[in-house]
This record gives structure tokens, sequence and C-alpha cells, in this order.
């Protein structure tokens, strides 16, 4: 794999697992656990990547690329769009589940698993690589990144949890993945409609949006807010999303870029401090601050070099 790959192969899990805080540092002293998150997400997002480019097309083949693996990996390999026991489901095990499906927590992991987990992180990474913009494996290398997620897949939804959901909801979640990626090869790259913001003005929309989607997430079940409702505003802020990007802001510039895929993860960096402070997490939090310092570090550091790759 080129340099471009093994760098998505590595920040990938440490945008979706590390900053998140779903998997905090303690947890990183497993190889196992290395070795599997980073083909789980690493190779995902290389694969919904290279897909995109090689089938030459725009963003919306890439966010239903993104949409599949979320569905992948929470609905097959985790399985905690079904099980209410899931380890980090919390309330969401009872809250807006229906006919043995967590449809608030589907939703809600859906979104951060395209946006988060795969697109912030191949922005960032084609971003620190300008010149790399065609393919960044070769065919072999797809195929053995390829075998080796489903490899992971298939063991995780075996050995991670003794939950087994009904066969017709692993086969629904194995078309509706199918037809996603058939879907994702059909779509073309739409026309931007409207003038783009600035770079600054799309950081604080994501940032907005960030904050959005996860207050709504978290605050309606707390507030014992009907979850037909909280379903309806997570579809609204997706549809929005979508729409505003679409028509603000899909330019290839790269500061644009940037700002939106910085926007969104200064969530987490905020929220960095707060959870290695949390008496509630049974968890061991310690170094996320450090971890929300490291991610603001680096952010900056990209951000000057794209400055100054602009002002050359």
């Amino acid at each position: 794999m080129t340099a471009p790959a093994w760098v998505l192969f590595v920040l990938a899990p440490l945008v979706g697992e590390l900053m998140s805080g779903s998997m905090p540092p303690a947890e990183w002293l497993n190889p196992l656990s290395i070795v599997t998150v980073s083909v789980l997400y690493g190779g995902g997002a290389i694969m919904c990547r290279e897909l995109a480019v090689r089938w030459r097309k725009g963003w919306p083949t890439f966010l239903a690329l993104g949409i599949a693996y979320g569905i992948v990996e929470e609905g097959l390999l985790c399985k905690s769009f079904f099980d209410p026991g899931w380890g980090d489901i919390g309330p969401f095990g009872v809250y807006g589940r229906w006919g043995g499906v967590n449809w608030v927590w589907t939703a809600g992991l859906t979104g951060f698993h395209a946006v988060w987990s795969v697109a912030s992180s191949v922005v960032l990474v084609e971003l620190a690589f300008p010149a790399r913009r065609g393919s960044w494996i070769t065919d072999r290398a797809f195929a053995w990144l390829a075998g080796l997620f489903m490899l992971d897949v298939v063991a995780g939804h075996l050995l991670l949890t003794k939950y087994r959901p009904p066969a017709v909801h692993v086969l629904v979640t194995v078309a509706v993945t199918a037809g996603l990626i058939a879907l994702a090869r059909r779509l073309s790259a739409p026309r931007r409609t409207g003038r783009a913001f600035s770079p600054a003005v799309l950081f604080w929309l994501a940032f907005a949006w960030a904050v959005g989607w996860f207050g709504v997430f978290w605050i309606c079940p707390e507030r014992h807010v009907a979850a037909g409702w909280t379903l309806a505003v997570l579809g609204s802020l997706a549809a929005a999303g979508i729409w505003g990007y679409a028509r603000w802001a899909a330019v290839p510039s790269p500061r644009h870029r940037f700002a939106l895929a910085s926007g969104v993860l200064f969530l987490f960096i905020l929220l960095a401090p707060v959870q290695e402070f949390d008496k509630r997490r049974t968890d061991n939090p310690r170094g996320m601050a450090a971890v929300g310092l490291a991610a603001g570090a680096g952010l900056l550091w990209l951000s000057r070099r794209i400055g100054r790759r602009a002002g050359a």
C-alpha cells in the first residue's frame, strides 16, 4: 500500500474509536484490539475511497459507501443494531426499540460512522497528500484488504458477544448493504447550485451540525422525548446536511474541505477532557484530555500546511 493508504489505515480507527472516546487510551495496549480495529476502520475507509475513485464518482457515492460501512460494522460485526444489551448502548436498548431493532441507536451510529469514521478521516489524509489523487492501493492489495475486512466482520459477529440476532435481521442487513453499494455505483456527482461559504463559516456550520446530531442523540432519551420524534429530527438533520453540502460546500478547495472535516472533529476535541473526568464512566478514560490536545495540534499542523501550499 502507498503512504497515504497506511496513514488512513491508522487514522480512521484513531478518529472512530480513540477521539470519540469509545476506546480510550488504556484499551490501546492490547495488540489484538489494535489489529482488529485497524482492519475494520482503516480497511473500510480505504475501500470506500478506492471504490469511489475507481468508479470515478463524487461525494454522493462516497457518502453511500460510508453509510454501508456503518451498517456493516454496527449491524453485522457488533450487532448493536439489534442487541439490547450491547456494552455501549445504555438507554438505547429500550428507547426506540421496535421489532427487535434499536432504531435510534441505528440512525445515530450510522451517521457517526459515515461522517466521522470514514469521511473525515479520508478528507484529512487526502489533504495531507494532495499529489496522490488517484488510487492508493493495487488490485491485489484491495483483494487482501477486503478479505481481511470480511474475516474481521465474521469473527466479530461470532465471537464478540453471545447475542445472536434473528436470521431475518442479518439477511436484511446484508441486503441493505448490498443495495447501498449498488446504488453508490450508479450515483453521479451533482452540480453545486449555490455560492460556497467561506472556510470559517463552513467550520462553524459543521461544528453546529455535529453538536445538533449528538445533542439530539443523547439528550432526547434523557428528556423522554418520543423516539419517533427523535428519529424524525435525526432524519431532518441528515437531509439538511446533505442538502447544505451540495448547495454550499461541495467545492474542491482544500481549505473548504478542511473546514468541514475539522468542524465535526472539533466537537470531540472539546469533549475529550470532559470524558476523562466523567465520574459516570465505567471504563478507564485516563488520557482523553491528552488525546484532545494531540488531535488539536494535528489539525493545526495540517491547517498551516494547507495555508502554506495555498500561499505558494
